[in-house]
């Protein structure tokens, strides 16, 4: 393989791992020092080397295993690569292969991999396919895809909805406590209806209900047993979550030996297992009466059509395994004026959600920022806002985004 051929591979491997997952953290590739003799022959070490003095690449090993990771995004050549491992399940192959039938409403920029997807997903859908071996989630373009953009989304040219689990992680766990310890406030905050991330913000010194939220899920799946008991207290619920991320949980196959808590990642186990067990009824019950949907995690993208009756479905398999539960559904958006708006709108949206998922938003402006969301949004919405107030509020948006 040629040095350029070469690089093309490196680029396109890296491009579809950490895409296909949506990973935040992107490290690196990696490589057996055997696969890159075949690659690059027994001087490979001298081209790594080489690349690395002209900034194409760094590079680590450990051993015989090599860490490769390109400095920028060069040419993608999709054939370069092998397909994830198939599935051989008829349901999975069923999804899978509903991908062909996804297109997205005229008009709408979309990114680079959902871009590619588009091209080759009758050819090449395989490789825009994983169920991964930690407890069987799919990964695709469509759970890869911004949830902003996800409502655009057409199944064979038709319009789709979209039904999801509401705070569907506190819910999995607020079950397994209740069937582990019996009565607990966390159980009891869930199963009343409470917002649990309020309950969670008044028990700890954090400032607002969406910072409540972002550290709760952030502290109940890091290795850090101590955080949630200076965030919550000491309670029962809290001290099972650290019992059972501090010891061996024997289904749990992709234990963290190099950390420090090498049990840390049981609960995320646990609860995506959960995840994936209901999910899996609701599309079995779904494909059982030949209602074409998508999937991402805890919520199914079905036509606008199914709608109703898939809706019904999905009530049937959450009564049978939950005691309480809320369901949350909505529609393409509504068309609007042919106007640059929507677009402008969609990649500042982007743009403000992973600013605030990387808590990049002052909290002296996240309420300003969102004020004026809510007001360009409105317009969209035909709430009374006039276009040209909508713009104004749109720079003022900007403005203040750009400021954090």
């Amino acid at each position: 393989m040629t040095t350029d051929k070469f690089i093309i591979h490196i680029n396109t491997l890296y491009f579809f791992t950490y895409n296909l997952k949506n990973v935040e953290e992107r490290k690196a590739v990696k490589k057996h020092k055997d696969t890159l003799i075949k690659m690059l022959g027994s001087g490979f070490e001298t081209v790594l080397n080489a690349l690395v003095k002209s900034e194409t690449i760094t590079y680590k090993n450990f051993n015989d295993l090599y860490l490769i990771k390109p400095l920028k995004q060069g040419a993608i050549d999709i054939t370069s690569i092998e397909s994830k491992k198939q599935p051989t399940n008829k349901l999975i192959i069923n999804i899978r292969e509903m991908l062909k039938r996804v297109t997205i409403q005229d008009g709408i920029k979309t990114p680079p991999f959902f871009n590619l997807f588009a091209k080759h997903n009758h050819q090449y859908i395989s490789h825009f396919f994983n169920e991964d071996s930690f407890v069987g989630r799919l990964h695709t373009p469509i759970s890869n895809l911004h949830r902003v953009l996800r409502p655009y989304l057409l199944i064979d040219s038709e319009p789709t909805a979209h039904i999801d689990i509401n705070t569907a992680q506190p819910l999995f766990l607020a079950r397994t406590l209740n069937e582990v310890i019996g009565d607990n406030e966390f159980t009891n905050w869930v199963y009343s209806g409470a917002d649990v991330y309020n309950e969670l913000l008044a028990k700890s010194s954090l400032p607002d209900r969406d910072t409540a939220k972002k550290k709760f899920l952030k502290t109940l799946f890091n290795y850090d047993l101590n955080e949630i008991i200076n965030l919550y207290g000491n309670s029962e619920w809290a001290q099972w979550v650290n019992w059972y991320k501090s010891n061996p949980e024997p289904r749990n196959k992709k234990i963290k030996s190099w950390n420090v808590n090498p049990y840390y990642n049981n609960l995320a186990w646990l609860l995506q297992k959960i995840e994936v067990q209901t999910m899996r009824k609701v599309w079995q019950k779904l494909a059982a009466v030949n209602i074409p949907f998508l999937t991402v995690h805890d919520s199914v993208i079905i036509k606008q059509t199914d709608h109703a009756k898939a809706l019904e479905i999905f009530h049937s398999v959450m009564r049978a395994e939950f005691s309480f539960y809320k369901l949350h559904s909505e529609g393409m958006p509504e068309p609007t004026k042919p106007t640059i708006l929507p677009l402008v709108l969609i990649e500042l949206q982007i743009e403000y959600s992973t600013l605030e998922q990387d808590s990049k938003i002052a909290p002296q402006q996240q309420e300003r920022v969102k004020r004026y969301w809510r007001n360009v949004t409105d317009c969209l919405r035909n709430k009374g806002i006039g276009l040209n107030m909508a713009m104004k509020e749109l720079t003022e948006y900007k403005h203040y985004l750009k400021q954090n």
